[in-house]
């Protein structure tokens, strides 16, 4: 990927934010796939 940013012309300052937003997501969809784990656990008390 840094390779074709590079050829691109791409500044690093914006491939590294678009590293931080699919990080984000990446780590929203996780807790949002976890919610319902959560609430299961939470009932069975």
């Amino acid at each position: 990927m840094a390779n074709k940013a590079k050829m691109q012309g791409i500044a690093p300052e914006k491939v590294m934010e678009t590293v931080r937003i699919v990080r984000f997501a990446g780590a929203t969809k996780v807790v949002g796939d976890a919610e319902p784990v959560f609430e299961m656990v939470q009932s069975v008390k």
